[in-house]
């Protein structure tokens, strides 16, 4: 396990560079609309907890407008479409808004494949989390979790599949959670 850890994060030092290079120009392009969008600053910035319970800042597009809570999970947010910018709904559904995450991948703050990283906020989670041992992994884009909770399962659920994740940690179970999550994404996108 020690050994596919290492592999690991030089897998996620080596693509995230590539896809930062390879994606620069996309960016740029969705920042541009992003911002024409919502009037001002694209990008959202949180402050998130990660491996060990380490704080770091988290930045993606905005898909809120600014008047919308801005530490509250966006599925705990009533009436969420009195706050959504023209292109919300297309960034959430393809992903795109998780882009910046790269730089915390690049940076080893996260990884592709691993828990996704809760609001320090939270409390409720983060002590689930904490006591479960679901800590012991950098966050990643996607997880286990995601993949098991697409009928919004209660945050103990989330939090189970999060600290198994963290002690099966392995190629095959990465792999897997990758081929789900991209089966998800298409799936989102067929639904209106």
């Amino acid at each position: 396990m020690k050994f596919y850890k290492i592999v690991k994060r030089a897998n996620d030092l080596v693509a995230s560079f590539l896809l930062i290079i390879l994606l620069l120009p996309f960016m740029i392009f969705i920042i541009l609309i992003n911002a024409l969008s919502i009037k001002g600053n694209p990008f959202f910035v949180q402050i998130r907890v990660g491996r060990n319970e380490k704080s770091f800042k988290i930045c993606k597009l905005r898909t809120l407008k600014r008047s919308a809570p801005s530490n509250t999970p966006s599925e705990n947010i009533s009436n969420i479409k009195t706050y959504a910018t023209k292109y919300s709904f297309f960034l959430r559904k393809t992903g795109i808004d998780e882009i910046p995450q790269l730089f915390n991948i690049l940076i080893g703050q996260m990884s592709f494949i691993g828990p996704r990283p809760c609001l320090e906020n939270d409390k409720k989670l983060v002590e689930l989390r904490k006591s479960l041992g679901a800590f012991k992994e950098r966050p990643g884009l996607t997880g286990l979790a995601q993949i098991n909770s697409l009928n919004n399962e209660s945050i103990e659920s989330k939090a189970k599949y999060d600290a198994i994740y963290c002690k099966s940690i392995s190629l095959k179970l990465d792999c897997n959670i990758f081929c789900k999550t991209i089966k998800f994404v298409f799936k989102r996108l067929r639904k209106k």
